[in-house]
């Protein structure tokens, strides 16, 4: 974000901005570099300590020492900006952590400098994350050193991207800098075009590549090596590397050209090392998902990882049958599906099915939900010779679910009978209250005209006809509720602020005037958007209406209404100079009959009904307020 070329104004209205921003921010003032401004992360840095209107030496008495003081000095005086990258500092005087940041000159529109934007991040994450990609990349190459083999990688091309240090010594090219697809140079021409056609062939295919061939060692003699490669592929099946090893077999070779007992050539496998095997069983414990392998027709176990352990109580199964482990599992024919996959060599996945198994926690058989796929496993021979699964105890997910539906079976029937008895209710007092509005019309007639002069009379009538006009706006804004509530569908039509703003100020022109209220409009003039003109009426007549309503006694009421374009919203807001809103009470603004003063008239349904029509259409409403300062409403219409 550039800061530069900016008045005071544009200054002070960017702070709002930084305050929300996750990075550190500070403007520091004047050439001395004094702290004017702080956002909460910047603040974070320094502790509790409180630098505003002090400079930086004194806070960071250490930076001068680096010299990022004249560092900031010749950004001041030069307004060239300037930039640091992964500078190590503590963060509130305690923790090491490492930043980024810049300085950046503030250019008022007068040309002179103002001050400093001070911008940091805080990227100790990704320095750690960086130095342990570097030590796993270390320690990959000193285990592909460690083995026997000679260990190589190649990308999904087949360009080769890596040979083990022990390859370079028996070659004599001791420069590791030297082209690997040079090294490979050393295989024998005889068999270097067989190499190339079965490797191409295997880069096809995509399959297990294997060949033997001679290679040429440091002193020009050549020896035999069996070099194989096996494609590792993403999840969805594409190649994405080659991992291959080139063994020396010299010895065998020439046993086999001596007894010249070569028939044919025998595909050889390759066996796992008690290091690959290991490795897959540190790779096993650190999957968080239950994980192992069943061997046989049997299905004995053979490896499982901690998650295995933890789902039988911590009891060590390796060489346990599954039948025996699993005792109920014949009701949900989980033995069966493990011989049918065993048999078929077809997966099997199964998606959130119960099973009872013991607790032990509480020692009770409970049922269990799980997710899991089952492969089968394939022997040197192509034959089937154990299955692999791998599973997810999703009993939590599944619990939450059902209990989050019978708590939303019982709000849909809350809410029927709330809709049930508003309507009843609003429809149900509607003919008496009429009903007690004639006869009160009827008394006064019967009374007659003294009676009528009558000044305790008339105060008696005002105030019964003032309980009735409330308890029709009660049963009128109760009408109002059940409809907002059920999201009754209304005419969509183009509305447009300055007609509506027009009636509302016309209709409460009395009391504009009796109060000598000023009222400011600043509007995006002939800018109409699709809405409900009666709820739109609404929204407006409500936060206007209760602007005037709640002001200040001794004060001139001041409103400001304005629109303003925010990304894909019309922001809409009012702002009075009012009673305001205790802090403690804001969250229930915009509650069914919550009201703040009871001096002025009203229901306190208007603002919930306010909330309800803009929720459902897909807008949103805030509201910021000071008791004896004012408020402020900012609507939020989705274009």
């Amino acid at each position: 974000m550039s800061v530069t070329s900016l008045s005071k104004f544009s200054i002070k209205h960017l702070l709002g901005v930084f305050h929300k921003d996750p990075s550190m921010i500070c403007i520091l003032k004047g050439k001395d570099h004094v702290y004017d401004y702080v956002n909460p992360a910047y603040q974070a840095l320094v502790g509790d300590k409180e630098i505003i209107g002090l400079a930086v030496r004194e806070v960071f008495p250490e930076l001068a020492e680096m010299g990022l003081t004249k560092v900031l000095d010749s950004v001041y005086n030069t307004g060239n900006p300037f930039t640091g990258s992964e500078m190590p500092a503590k963060k509130g005087g305690k923790e090491e952590r490492i930043f980024d940041f810049t300085y950046q000159a503030i250019i008022l529109d007068d040309g002179i400098i103002y001050g400093i934007y001070v911008q940091i991040f805080d990227v100790t994450e990704k320095v750690e994350a960086r130095k342990k990609l570097k030590e796993s990349e270390e320690n990959w190459r000193k285990l592909a050193n460690f083995v026997p083999s000679y260990i190589w990688t190649a990308n999904s091309e087949g360009d080769i991207t890596f040979v083990s240090d022990k390859w370079f010594d028996y070659t004599g090219n001791l420069d590791k800098r030297a082209s690997l697809e040079g090294d490979w140079q050393s295989f024998h021409p005889e068999d270097e075009i067989k190499y190339k056609a079965k490797w191409n062939d295997a880069l096809t295919k995509e399959s297990f590549f294997e060949n033997e061939l001679r290679c040429r060692r440091f002193d020009g003699t050549y020896r035999w090596f069996l070099l194989q490669a096996q494609p590792i592929m993403d999840a969805s099946g594409k190649v994405i590397s080659w991992f291959g090893s080139l063994n020396d077999i010299n010895e065998r070779k020439l046993e086999e050209f001596e007894r010249l007992k070569i028939v044919e050539k025998e595909r050889l496998v390759y066996n796992s090392t008690e290091i690959q095997r290991q490795l897959l069983k540190n790779l096993f414990d650190l999957i968080p998902a239950i994980v192992c392998t069943l061997k046989g027709p049997d299905h004995e176990f053979e490896l499982i990882n901690p998650a295995v352990e933890r789902l039988f109580g911590n009891r060590n199964v390796i060489g346990f049958r599954a039948i025996d482990v699993f005792p109920n599992a014949s009701g949900l024919d989980f033995i069966e599906k493990l011989d049918q996959v065993y048999k078929t060599g077809e997966p099997y996945i199964g998606i959130e099915l119960p099973y009872p198994m013991l607790n032990p926690l509480s020692g009770t058989i409970e049922t269990f939900y799980f997710t899991f796929a089952i492969y089968a496993m394939h022997g040197e021979n192509g034959c089937i010779n154990g299955i692999f699964i791998f599973a997810y105890d999703v009993t939590e997910q599944v619990k939450n679910r059902e209990a989050l539906a019978l708590k939303n079976e019982l709000l849909i029937k809350i809410n029927n009978d709330l809709d049930n008895f508003i309507y009843t209710a609003s429809h149900d007092l509607k003919a008496p209250v009429s009903n007690i509005e004639g006869l009160i019309n009827a008394l006064k007639v019967s009374f007659g005209e003294e009676m009528v002069k009558n000044e305790e009379f008339r105060d008696i009538m005002k105030l019964v006809s003032s309980s009735i006009d409330r308890f029709k706006n009660t049963i009128q804004e109760l009408t109002e509720i059940s409809k907002v509530q059920k999201d009754v569908e209304e005419e969509i039509e183009f509305v447009y602020f300055e007609e509506v703003l027009e009636e509302i100020q016309l209709l409460y022109q009395e009391q504009i005037k009796s109060t000598d209220a000023k009222i400011i409009v600043n509007l995006n003039e002939g800018f109409g958007f699709r809405f409900s003109r009666k709820n739109f009426r609404s929204i407006i007549h409500n936060l206007v209406s209760n602007a005037l309503k709640y002001r200040q006694s001794d004060i001139r009421p001041e409103i400001l209404i304005k629109t303003e374009l925010i990304n894909n919203y019309l922001l809409f807001s009012v702002q009075d100079n009012g009673l305001g809103i205790p802090k403690n009470q804001l969250d229930k603004v915009f509650t069914m009959f919550k009201r703040f003063h009871s001096h002025v008239e009203g229901t306190g349904v208007g603002l919930y009904i306010v909330k309800r029509i803009i929720d459902n259409a897909g807008g949103k409403i805030e509201v910021d307020s000071s008791e004896g300062k004012g408020t402020t409403f900012r609507v939020f219409f989705k274009l």
